[in-house]
């Protein structure tokens, strides 16, 4: 066999062919090496085309992004996501993808997709799975609704995890859902959920915390995999163990501990999922507040006020209102206020709905978060104060007052089913309505 310490250097016609032959045997190395990591590689003109996002930052900053500690972008023209990771953090994510896509094809996982990737500076350059529900309730629904479907993909899953060492896919999350949960929730933004021509598919797209090898040092280390896969897939409930005590038989001791865990997660998918869906089965109209019942918000309204001098955060700041006032409030801006806050519900849905569209749960579902939220939020909140007219509270006690009879009269819309359920405290700084 030929090799290139075994050429030396030939005239021939005048002409040395070694370094011809040096050429040609490298570049058959190179196609060798292409050929064989092409399965881990992203397209390559794909690549040529995304590295301009790459040289110019200016091109990065109107195209879609998450901001974290590592920016992640994606460009609408390309399907492809570009993770803004540092070197050398980049080619160590490149390799634990190929670590992870070749202990798939040895497990023979076919329902699991791990992108193709190319290196690039700071960047890694990722393919873009076809995940076309990204939300967490869309994730939720998509898996719920197709359950059977998933069931493949989800023991191929257990068998990989099992195999494996992979962090970060539940909890420790900023995600609001959180707050519906006692325990914590699934990371489906680290492994999306999707259907490819109705072949349910999990994807593999954050493999920072993969190791190749799973240590059974930790005496726990199968309970804590199976606490990962049923807070993810707990309508999967007997396959997970199924797969579990194939590699830990004494995972039996822990039924009660994965029971628990399961029917926790299952109040948490109640809370955010089924219980909507069956007030939208129900009925899709959306507040539609009969008269009686605006006047039931009117008085929801003067009963809030009434109380709350004796809150603790306001008795040290608010008087008692008298009823003359009340009554003035009640003739003059409480139906003005119940109004308000019912146009500004149908605000958010109509432009969920306009920029959104898709799942109708996820539209429906209306977080009081990004900054166009927040601004209408706060000119609700300023209407609503000046229509009060309580001079004798200072700004500060004013805005917990208002924020109050909000809570108030959503919470009585929930109880009259005019919405489906209100969660004032959804997240660190957000409320939540499901309508």
């Amino acid at each position: 066999m030929t090799t290139i310490e075994s050429i030396q250097p030939v005239a021939q016609n005048g002409v040395d062919f070694a370094a011809t032959k040096i050429q040609s045997l490298y570049r058959g190395y190179v196609v060798r090496r292409e050929s064989r990591d092409r399965k881990y590689l992203l397209d390559f003109g794909l690549f040529e085309r995304a590295k301009a996002y790459v040289n110019d930052p200016a091109r990065r900053q109107n195209i879609p992004s998450i901001a974290s500690t590592e920016p992640i972008f994606f460009p609408k023209e390309l399907s492809v996501v570009l993770k803004m990771s540092g070197s050398p953090k980049n080619q160590r994510r490149f390799c634990a993808m190929k670590e992870a896509r070749d202990i798939c094809d040895a497990l023979q996982c076919t329902h699991l997709a791990v992108p193709t990737a190319r290196v690039y500076k700071n960047f890694i350059v990722e393919s873009r799975l076809p995940v076309g529900m990204h939300d967490t309730k869309e994730q939720i629904g998509l898996y719920v609704e197709h359950v059977e479907l998933f069931t493949p993909a989800i023991r191929e899953f257990c068998l990989f995890l099992f195999h494996t060492q992979l962090d970060d896919i539940t909890g420790d999350t900023d995600d609001p859902f959180q707050t519906l949960s006692s325990v914590p929730i699934g990371r489906y933004d680290n492994l999306p959920l999707y259907l490819e021509k109705q072949v349910a598919k999990i994807g593999l797209v954050d493999l920072e915390d993969f190791t190749a090898k799973c240590s059974h040092d930790d005496p726990q280390w199968a309970l804590k995999r199976s606490l990962h896969l049923v807070r993810l897939f707990p309508l999967h409930f007997e396959h997970i163990l199924d797969i579990a005590k194939r590699f830990a038989p004494e995972i039996e001791h822990d039924l009660k501990k994965l029971q628990k865990e399961r029917d926790a997660t299952l109040a948490y998918f109640h809370k955010a999922y089924f219980s909507h869906r069956a007030f939208v089965e129900e009925s899709c109209k959306t507040a539609v507040v009969s008269p009686q019942r605006k006047e039931k918000l009117v008085e929801t309204i003067l009963d809030t006020i009434r109380l709350a001098p004796h809150d603790p955060a306001l008795q040290d700041c608010m008087e008692e209102v008298s009823e003359k006032k009340l009554l003035q409030l009640k003739t003059s801006a409480a139906l003005k206020i119940v109004n308000g806050v019912l146009d500004f519900m149908q605000t958010l849905l109509t432009r969920k709905m306009k920029s959104q569209g898709g799942h109708l749960l996820a539209t429906r579902t209306l977080i009081f978060g990004n900054k166009t939220e927040q601004k209408l939020y706060a000119e609700l909140k300023k209407t609503i104060g000046n229509r009060l007219n309580l001079d004798s509270l200072d700004i500060f006690a004013l805005n917990i007052l208002v924020e109050k009879i909000i809570d108030a009269l959503f919470t009585e819309l929930a109880r009259g089913k005019e919405i489906a359920s209100y969660h004032p405290s959804f997240g660190p700084f957000h409320k939540c309505l499901f309508c």
